[in-house]
């Protein structure tokens, strides 16, 4: 396992509310080989495991937080239409 890197508290903070709002977040993140994977999904829990925090998708998927290129907020507002109602993106120099 690659070495953790710590995420800003404020990041891991907004986490926990899209957790706890339970929105369908729009997910970018970079996996165990390094490739970019884009999902949309709800967040169902943020945990520690092995020194390092971890999502938990409403799929089973589970994704280290220090993974995330960004997260894009979305909520639907009719038919598979939806509308961005925020973001976070992580510092590129904290993905390197």
């Amino acid at each position: 396992m690659n070495r953790y890197r710590l995420i800003d508290c404020d990041f891991y903070d907004r986490l926990e509310a899209y957790a706890t709002l339970r929105q369908i977040c729009k997910i970018i993140y970079h996996n165990s080989s390094k490739e970019l994977v884009e999902v949309h999904s709800q967040i169902v829990d943020i945990y520690t495991a092995h020194k390092a925090e971890y999502l938990k998708l409403i799929d089973g998927t589970e994704i280290r937080c220090d993974r995330h290129a960004n997260i894009k907020i979305l909520t639907e507002i009719s038919n598979g239409f939806y509308k961005l109602i925020g973001k976070l993106i992580m510092p590129l120099y904290q993905l390197l």
